[in-house]
This record gives C-alpha cells, structure tokens and sequence, in this order.
C-alpha cells in the first residue's frame, strides 16, 4: 500500500507541471488571438477612415469642378479672349485632378464595407473625367457643324452621371449632389449662343471694314484718275482726249466715256486722226494693255473748242481681242492726234 501510494504522488508531480505549459500556451495564443483581432480591426478601421477621407477629399474636387462648369454659361464667345483662356487653364487643371482621383480610385483596397461604392464611384469619376474632355473640345470650337450633337452626347453622360453617383455612399459625402450636372446642358447652349453672336458682330464689323476698305479703294481710283487728268490738262499745249469712265458692252467692244480738252492757243473744231492706248487693271495688277487702238475717221466737235476749255465726247474701240469686264481700273492716253482749228 505505501508502494502504491507513492507512484500516485509521483503521477500526481508530474501533471502539474504539463498544466501549467498548458495554461501559458493558451494565455499565449489568447493574446495573439486579440492581438491578430485586434490588427485586424484597426488596419480595417484605417483602411475605412483613409477611404473615407480620400472620398471627402474627392466630394470636394467635384464640387468645385461643378462650381467650374456653372461659370461657362457666362463666359464671353471669343476663343481668343482672356476670361475664356483663363477658364480653359482652369478646366485642364480640374481635368488633371480627376485623372488623380480616377487613378486613386482603381488602386484603392477599401474594406468591405465600401468596395461596392468604391466601384461605383470610379465609374462615376470615370464619367465625369470623359464630361471634362467633351466639354473642353466644345469651349474650343463652339461653332463646329457637330456642336449640337457634341452638347447632346454630353448630356447623355450627365445622366449616366446622376445615375452611378446615386449609388455611392461613403461616409457623409452626397456624390449625388456634387456630381449632378443636371444644367450643363443649358450653361453650354448658353455659351454657344454667345458664340454665335460674338461671331455674327464679328463678321458684321469684318464686312463692314470690307466695305469701307473697298470705298477707300474706288475713292483712291477716282483721286488717280483726277490727278492724271489734271496733270495733263497742266501740262499740254496739245489737243487731248481724257477718260472719265469705261464701259464694258461686250467681249469685243468697250464704251469709253471722257471729254476733249483744248490745251492750243486756237479754237478747235473738229478731230482728223488719233491713236489711243487702253490698259484695264483689277486690283492693281495689269489685265489687258493695248497701244494702237486707230481713229482715221473725223471726229467733229460740233462747234468750236475755246483753248483751256473741253468738249465731253463720249468714243468707243472694238477690236478682235476680248476685252476682260471685270476691271476696275483704267489707263486711256491718245497720241498722234491731228485736229482742224480756226484763227
């Protein structure tokens, strides 16, 4: 019995110590438990907090760039003016942002609570980045044949907008108020009217200058026409033809219109002979040049021609050449002339 005994107080020695390694082991495997638990909850916890402040921080980039696309409606409808380059600087900036914020988007690991809005949202940013573009290539040419077409196809992009931002929810960001473009529609047709009646001023006062140039211009013909004519009316102790007009009847005849002037110190009566030269001109350049256009027949005055006076006689040359009819200008001389005069 006393053997007996002590091999049962042997046994009993010898699971104490097995106890308490099982004891420690579990303390220890409790602790890494709540320790892994514990990891767990809070990498989650930061991954939801920084998704949440990277969603606060993109509600508010949407924001202004809503703030941004309102201003459109009031922009003026020249390209080149600086209000418009200055916004256009602005839109490529929001742009670039969104590229950030679409790229941040498709690199994100949000906990399973947002995955699903995590989703959304890039599509939705996705949108909106392709609204930016439309709306810039729309800024930079508002009078293109496909504006209309262009502001329709962004239009139907606002509403797949409205649709996929409704569907995030992150924290207290209301994506579906910040991307809601719903009046993009009417700020571009706006702008596009503008356009339009920037471009109608625009090409009033470019035809208005045109006409005004092209008065100066005939204005500048009649002034060297006149000087011409007075020149040589200072200048001759001949008989002279001068022209005042030219009239074109047809491919083969030209009315020419002008005056006889008396620069003898003899009363005139009658012309004998005469040679002419005509050159036309269109916008300063040479068309048509002749030297000997021939008068063999008499010209009579139908009285006499007092010296420094003149006789209006309208004449007319034909020739075989064909003469152009859209001149604008003319050179008449006449040489050689043989007149009757009276003492």
């Amino acid at each position: 019995m006393q053997i007996q005994a002590d091999e049962q107080s042997k046994n009993s020695l010898g699971r104490e110590p097995q106890k308490k390694k099982l004891t420690v082991y579990l303390g220890a495997l409790a602790i890494v438990l709540a320790l892994t638990v514990g990891g767990a909850f809070y990498y989650f916890h930061q991954q939801a907090n920084r998704f949440e402040s990277q969603c606060v921080s993109g509600e508010q980039m949407t924001l202004e760039i809503k703030s941004l696309l309102e201003e459109v409606k009031s922009l003026p409808g020249e390209a080149d003016n600086e209000t418009v380059k200055d916004w256009t600087d602005k839109l490529a900036v929001a742009r670039t942002n969104m590229d950030k914020f679409c790229s941040d988007l498709k690199s994100a690991h949000p906990s399973s609570k947002y995955k699903q809005s995590c989703s959304n949202l890039y599509a939705a940013a996705e949108i909106e980045r392709s609204i930016l573009e439309a709306v810039a290539a729309v800024v930079k040419e508002p009078l293109s044949v496909d504006t209309a077409d262009k502001i329709k196809a962004i239009d139907d992009k606002v509403q797949d907008l409205r649709e996929q931002a409704a569907s995030v929810e992150v924290g207290q960001t209301d994506f579906a108020s910040s991307m809601d473009l719903t009046t993009l529609k009417d700020n571009l047709t706006a702008f596009v009217n503008t356009a339009k009646e920037a471009e109608r001023r625009r090409q009033e006062e470019e035809a208005r200058q045109a006409r005004e140039r092209e008065k100066q211009r005939l204005a500048d013909i009649q002034t060297r026409l006149k000087n011409y004519n007075d020149s040589v009316m200072a200048n001759t102790h001949d008989m002279e033809w001068l022209a005042t007009g030219v009239t074109y009847t047809n491919d083969h005849r030209l009315e020419l219109h002008g005056f006889f002037y008396n620069g003898t110190n003899n009363p005139v009566v009658r012309i004998n002979n005469m040679t002419m030269s005509i050159t036309l001109y269109k916008q300063g350049e040479v068309i048509y040049q002749r030297d000997n256009f021939y008068f063999r027949s008499t010209i009579d005055l139908y009285g006499a021609v007092a010296p420094g006076t003149k006789k209006f006689n309208d004449l007319y040359v034909t020739s075989d050449d064909v003469f152009p009819q859209d001149f604008d200008e003319f050179r008449i001389k006449t040489a050689d002339m043989n007149w009757t005069y009276i003492r």
